[in-house]
């Protein structure tokens, strides 16, 4: 049957649009009045499961799965406690969100697609691990678990903007300073060269051209600056370039720490709370590689079910990639044989996300110094060269 779109007013007065799956227009109208909407327009025919929703703006992810995951352990139902979260909103993009979620709902459809269909909200881990709330029964458990794994997150991006602040401001400042002094302080000192009808020597010379192809091309510089910044941008949105990109960054020292170190967080966060509800280790893994966000490991990881489909264990097999530590493999093999595998998991996970911090931490705290260092190194430099070419001008005098 086809899906009739609406837009309609709900009962506190909103304005949204739904869809609703009928025989006939005349049938989605009759349900429509059922349930206390009231008709403003028909938007024509959708198809199933592409009913178009309201912007997610105004809405937290944090929030809205901690109030769900707290209304779900209290017994209410799922399509109740969107209801819930939706008359408590005061934004209005927010409560027509909420809103054509629960409508879904209540056309049958899982919770697990509503959230799927939306995935610049809601990140694939989310998608897949409420598909495995759903199945087992333990929604409740596995959103409050999301709930924790999304703060955590949220708290380590916070702690980047925040420590990066600093650091950023300092270096465009400096980067400001060394631009300021090579276009508008060095051709002062040229002009004096200029004037003595004499030729700067050595490191003066360079220094003079430098100033001089900066100033003369400003405009193009900056232009030319402007379009680098926006081509870089548009690589690193790209879905096309998305392979290209993946294995260009695993092959800088540092961002290939930093990548692997996030995305095995991500994938032992999520095989751990697979597997502390009941998930089969299989079935487990299967989800936990899909969440993967670089092409480049998702493809190593892939080769894990084949795997565990031989009868190898998930020690042997985390073992022959070259992205997990001895430690790693040894700690599962323990996890194995103690049959506490899900706690080691969960260790190994906090040990990752444990590193990630540090990593971060590590960079940062190196990132001030050295911008400090090249600053002080250029401006220096700067001053000696030309301290030392009015130094030989006055000797020539």
């Amino acid at each position: 049957m086809p899906l009739h779109r609406f837009k309609v007013l709900d009962s506190s007065g909103a304005q949204q649009e739904v869809s609703i799956d009928a025989q006939s227009r005349d049938s989605a109208l009759g349900r429509l009045r059922s349930q206390q909407m009231t008709y403003l327009a028909y938007l024509g025919e959708g198809q199933k499961g592409k009913a178009r929703f309201s912007s997610s703006k105004g809405i937290k992810l944090e929030e809205f799965t901690e109030n769900l995951s707290s209304l779900l352990k209290a017994g209410v139902t799922l399509e109740r406690s969107l209801e819930i979260i939706e008359e408590s909103l005061e934004n209005e993009h927010g409560r027509a969100f909420v809103g054509h979620l629960r409508q879904g709902l209540h056309e049958g459809q899982k919770f697990s697609v509503l959230v799927g269909d939306r995935p610049e909200f809601f990140p694939k881990i989310y998608t897949h691990l409420v598909m495995v709330g759903e199945e087992s029964g333990t929604l409740s458990a596995v959103l409050e678990r999301l709930h924790i794994y999304l703060q955590e997150k949220k708290e380590t991006r916070s702690y980047v903007i925040s420590a990066s602040v600093y650091p950023l401001i300092v270096g465009f400042i400096s980067l400001s300073v060394l631009v300021f002094m090579l276009a508008f302080i060095v051709p002062q000192f040229a002009q004096t060269f200029a004037k003595a009808k004499t030729e700067p020597s050595g490191l003066a010379a360079i220094l003079f051209d430098v100033s001089f192809f900066l100033k003369d091309n400003f405009a193009i510089l900056g232009v030319s600056t402007l379009l680098a910044l926006a081509g870089f941008i548009y690589f690193l949105k790209s879905e096309n370039l998305k392979e290209i990109k993946d294995q260009l960054f695993l092959k800088i020292p540092f961002l290939r720490k930093f990548i692997v170190t996030a995305e095995l967080s991500t994938f032992f966060r999520t095989l751990g709370i697979m597997i502390g509800n009941g998930v089969h280790m299989l079935k487990a893994v299967q989800i936990s590689e899909k969440v993967i966000n670089n092409s480049q490991i998702r493809q190593d990881f892939s080769q894990l079910p084949a795997q565990l489909r031989q009868g190898k264990s998930l020690s042997s097999a985390l073992s022959s990639i070259d992205y997990i530590s001895g430690t790693t493999g040894k700690m599962f093999t323990v996890g194995e044989e103690t049959g506490k595998i899900d706690e080691m998991v969960e260790r190994v996970a906090e040990a990752y996300e444990k590193s990630l911090k540090q990593t971060i931490k590590n960079f940062l705290s190196a990132f001030e110094p050295l911008v400090m260092i090249f600053l002080g190194g250029s401006v220096g430099l700067i001053v000696i060269t030309m301290f030392l070419a009015i130094s030989d001008l006055t000797n020539l005098a």
